[in-house]
């Protein structure tokens, strides 16, 4: 051993390891559990979608209902993806 305690290892040396590799895939998960469910239905606002659908089928403007939905979730997800690149970088010096 390295003279480290049993904590001491794990938290300088296989931890960081480990968070370097799971970070990738935790940020995709997180990613993707925003796309598939709304986290707006829980503060009470409609889900995108349903409301994207719902003007599409009363005024059959495609574009104009799905554009404001794509511009919603980059505006949800484009945060959680500099975060996850900032911390990759972090992790790799």
């Amino acid at each position: 051993m390295l003279g480290l305690t049993k904590i001491q290892t794990y938290r300088y040396i296989i931890l960081p390891q480990v968070f370097q590799h799971l970070l990738p895939s935790l940020t995709g998960q997180f990613v993707s559990l925003i796309k598939d469910s709304s986290l707006l239905s829980i503060i009470g606002i409609k889900e995108f979608t349903l409301a994207a659908q719902q003007v599409n089928s009363a005024t059959y403007c495609t574009l104009e209902s799905y554009v404001p939905l794509a511009c919603g979730y980059l505006l949800l997800t484009l945060p959680l993806s500099f975060a996850s690149r900032w911390l990759e970088g972090k992790m790799r010096l």
